[in-house]
């Protein structure tokens, strides 16, 4: 089994909450990731994966931005 994944999220913050006096611009943020899973089950009662995701985000606030990479392993086990 092999699994892939693209990801584009646009988020607007508008509006006031009602306690927070900013006097910028609305916040806006940019995510883009990535992901990729791959599968064997070995035996009819085990399943192993491995799946690695990476991604960014961008956004017009200072120190809002970010990177991020992880990676996993699992053995899965049927009874």
């Amino acid at each position: 089994m092999i699994q892939a994944r693209y990801l584009r999220e646009d988020r607007d913050f508008r509006g006031d909450p009602g306690f927070v006096v900013s006097g910028g611009p609305p916040r806006e943020d940019t995510f883009r990731g990535v992901r990729l899973n791959v599968g064997y089950p070995p035996r009819r009662n085990i399943q192993l994966s491995v799946s690695a995701e990476g991604g960014e985000r961008e956004s017009n606030v200072f120190g809002a931005d970010y990177d991020y990479a992880a990676a996993a392993a699992n053995v899965r086990f049927l009874f």
